[in-house]
């Protein structure tokens, strides 16, 4: 693995996903979340384990950018599979979460639609800063 490839992959994951999931949850599913406050916690209460928003960010940046370094894959293309397989597997558990907790139906497919755009774009992003040359393509 190159190094300086992996830790600008890695730094490139974070901040894609920490901006757009403001832009998504902050900007974006804000008046749903208004709308349902009883099933959230209070903003205080949020902002006050906001270091472990941060810190998710950064082990999905990590993790994300590790495993497109030990895939076998390269290139743009193969990125947003990548991103959209990830994605996938990343977002099985908002199924869960509104089986289990009184989210609104609209509001767990936007969290689907928009994270899985995000993944498949973070896909792209992440293959373009770390390429491979000489690799399987999808």
């Amino acid at each position: 693995m190159n190094s300086a490839r992996l830790l600008a992959a890695m730094a490139a994951a974070f901040v894609w996903t920490f901006l757009t999931d403001f832009l998504i949850h902050g900007l974006w599913l804000a008046p749903d979340y208004r709308a349902t406050a009883e099933v959230w916690r209070p903003e205080v209460a949020m902002q006050a384990r906001f270091i472990y928003m941060v810190l998710g960010h950064v082990l999905m940046g990590v993790v994300f950018a590790v495993l497109w370094a030990k895939s076998i894959w390269r290139g743009p293309l193969a990125g947003a599979v990548f991103g959209f397989w990830m994605g996938a597997f990343q977002h099985v558990v908002v199924v869960f979460t509104y089986v289990a907790v009184p989210v609104r139906g609209d509001i767990a497919a936007k969290w689907i639609a928009a994270g899985m755009l995000q993944a498949v774009v973070l896909g792209v992003l992440v293959a373009l800063i770390y390429h491979k040359r000489g690799l399987a393509r999808a």
